[in-house]
């Protein structure tokens, strides 16, 4: 797809080229869709294997619909409510109290933004980030929704499966760099 040779291209260049000069026309969007349909069946493979291991709940979040849908279709059978921003307010609300009041739910399933925004998700323990974002807030927040007053366990860990070589270690390098200077510049102050 022609939104590679675009990432590719970004890629190769040094980071403050990158951070600075990056042109956004809709191809590094494209490329990071096609990524992340790519990397679904490894996230769901994933998934069930966090499952498998002993997470008796599971966060699960992903920017774009055609990720989630696939998601959704490959682990529906452990018991899974949705949410994206489609979804009206009542019918995330359903989602959020299944979640947390029965044995049968095990994943909630929705866009990063739409999880990440307010809700109390303390039933789970792991939070699996199928897409990361470019703003580390954003990647934070999801992880927070489990990491409250009322957490159900003793530990909440952040998973983060990364394709070497692509796209994904540029969006990851680039929140990191973004969050060590939000870091430096408020411990700056203090």
């Amino acid at each position: 797809h022609e939104g590679w040779s675009v990432a590719e291209r970004l890629w190769e260049m040094d980071p403050d080229s990158f951070s600075q000069g990056a042109v956004v026309d809709g191809a590094v969007s494209t490329a990071r869709r096609i990524l992340g349909e790519a990397k679904a069946p490894l996230v769901a493979d994933y998934a069930r294997e966090l499952l498998a291991s002993g997470a008796e709940k599971l966060v699960v979040g992903a920017w774009h619909r055609s990720v989630l849908h696939y998601l959704r279709e490959q682990l529906s059978n452990y018991g899974l409510v949705y949410m994206d921003g489609n979804t009206s307010a009542t019918a995330k609300q359903r989602a959020v109290d299944s979640f947390h009041n029965r044995n049968d739910i095990r994943i909630i399933l929705g866009q990063t933004m739409v999880l990440g925004e307010g809700w109390d998700l303390v039933a789970a323990q792991d939070v699996l980030v199928a897409e990361p974002d470019w703003v580390p807030g954003k990647n934070a927040q999801l992880l927070e929704r489990v990491h409250r007053m009322g957490q159900k366990g003793d530990y909440v860990i952040g998973h983060l499966p990364v394709v070497p070589g692509t796209l994904d270690e540029r969006i990851i390098g680039t929140a990191v760099r973004k969050d060590q200077s939000i870091y430096q510049a408020l411990d700056a102050e203090a």
